[in-house]
């Protein structure tokens, strides 16, 4: 069995406390993560966040076919 892929989608200027709360917890924990911007501030939200949450902002992770945001459930999910 293969472990699903996580995916952080993190804002692309990486300037967000947010964003960096789960990049930290991901990297404390040893787990395997991409990442992939999304460069809100110039509107542009990939498609599968806009799709795939309520509120379509950042972070946002992405465990196979389970979506989640805001920093601290993430964090808590991890």
């Amino acid at each position: 069995m293969q472990a699903q892929q996580l995916t952080l989608y993190v804002d692309g200027y990486f300037t967000s406390t947010w964003d960096a709360t789960c990049f930290v917890a991901l990297t404390e924990k040893q787990l395997e993560f991409a990442t992939a911007r999304a460069l809100l501030r110039d509107g542009g939200v990939p498609a599968a966040l806009r799709k795939a949450t309520a509120i379509a902002r950042v972070p946002a992770l992405q465990h196979g076919e389970f979506w989640l945001t805001e920093s601290l459930a993430i964090v808590e999910y991890l």
